[in-house]
């Protein structure tokens, strides 16, 4: 149908929430006591932006209503007509106190440790009236959060690609590591075990089948060698320098909504 003045009219905010309501409850009965409202009440918003829209939006049937397509739609987009009104709310009260806010944050538990809570902690010292809720998830839930403004932003590992919609801000990259006793270390040149003992297995190895990575263009030839120790032990490291190319790259970025 036509987005029109008449249209506009017809629909109404709280209407929408009522088909929400339904949508997420599964029935009109058990929307009706989570709003506090009647169940007829509840009746007539669905029928007026059924009759609004000229097409069904809920099957009803004796275990409850199911959303048509048209209903999964609207019910949809109403998810983003709601996060934005309330942007527009946190932005009415950032502007008459710029150290007040509520930031929703999603992200991974190892990031949410090592990088998002002391970054909060940090933050709640110094702007203690700014608000934070933190969702934990992995990067394919949190690309969908940002998209349907569950979130405004996710920290975490890029991982496949980002969707349309999505822009990000590369934070860093990850550097990986081989650890091995210095007694035993791997030549990542001549790809070759220093202990004789160990060359007949190495083959079979999952450390020698990450150098044959290398071989077929899989990993960069830059590899640096370093000494460490651990426990009274001496170890040997070879690590390979992240530059982003290589599969064994792993990128950490701000995810948000394209503005």
């Amino acid at each position: 149908m036509p987005w029109d003045e008449r249209t506009k009219r017809r629909l109404k905010l709280r209407d929408l929430d009522i088909l929400l309501a339904v949508v997420e409850a599964g029935s009109m009965g058990k929307a009706a006591k989570r709003l506090n409202i009647s169940q007829p009440a509840v009746s007539k918003a669905i029928v007026e932006l059924e009759d609004a829209l000229g097409v069904r939006l809920l099957d009803r049937g004796r275990r409850g209503v199911v959303p048509t397509a048209y209903g999964i739609a609207l019910a949809k987009h109403s998810v983003t007509v709601f996060n934005d009104l309330r942007y527009g709310i946190q932005a009415i009260d950032f502007l008459s106190d710029p150290t007040r806010g509520e930031v929703r944050i999603g992200t991974t538990e190892p990031i949410a440790t090592a990088i998002v809570l002391p970054a909060i902690d940090r933050l709640s010292r110094k702007y203690p009236r700014l608000s934070f809720h933190v969702l934990p998830g992995d990067t394919a839930s949190l690309y969908k959060d940002v998209s349907e403004r569950n979130i405004e932003v996710a920290i975490c590992r890029m991982i496949g690609r980002l969707p349309d919609e999505l822009a990000a801000d590369v934070l860093f990259y990850d550097a990986f590591s081989i650890v091995t006793s210095a007694k035993k270390s791997f030549d990542a040149a001549s790809q070759t075990c220093t202990c004789r003992s160990c060359q007949r297995t190495l083959d079979a190895t999952p450390v020698r089948q990450l150098f044959r990575l290398r071989d077929c263009g899989g990993l960069p030839r830059k590899w640096t060698g370093t000494s460490a120790s651990y426990g009274g032990e001496s170890l040997h490291q070879h690590t390979k320098r992240a530059s982003g190319d290589g599969p064994l790259s792993h990128r950490s970025a701000r995810v948000h909504a394209e503005s």
